[in-house]
């Protein structure tokens, strides 16, 4: 498979969607990279698969740390703590209030 601009992308999740990425099926060609981020089933998925087609890393439960001061707003911080936590159980959020602005005033909303 060659990427070009215009070539179709497939968008698909779960430990099985690497399986019929990596072996095809009827309607679809297999792949040459499957990349992007996954739960710990789709990790043992693209293991396994590997000897077949080319894969990014082996990632890991997702970390954040999210540095809050006062002029963060609630629902922005609370969204990107959300969204790392319901990766996986394993995942690890920590969340950090007080923060002081840097020395030119700019407030730390995240890393």
């Amino acid at each position: 498979m060659r990427s070009v601009p215009g070539d179709p992308a497939v968008v698909v999740a779960t430990p099985q969607a690497v399986a019929l990425l990596a072996y095809g099926d009827a309607d679809l060609e297999p792949v040459d990279l499957i990349t992007g981020p996954g739960n710990i089933y789709v990790t043992a998925a693209k293991r396994i698969c590997r000897s077949q087609v080319g894969i990014d890393a082996e990632a890991g439960p997702t970390e954040i740390a999210v540095l809050a001061d006062d002029s963060a707003d609630p629902e922005h911080v609370a969204a990107q703590f959300h969204a790392r936590r319901r990766s996986a159980a394993a995942a690890h959020a920590a969340h950090v209030e007080g923060a002081s602005a840097s020395e030119d005033g700019h407030a730390a909303h995240g890393i």
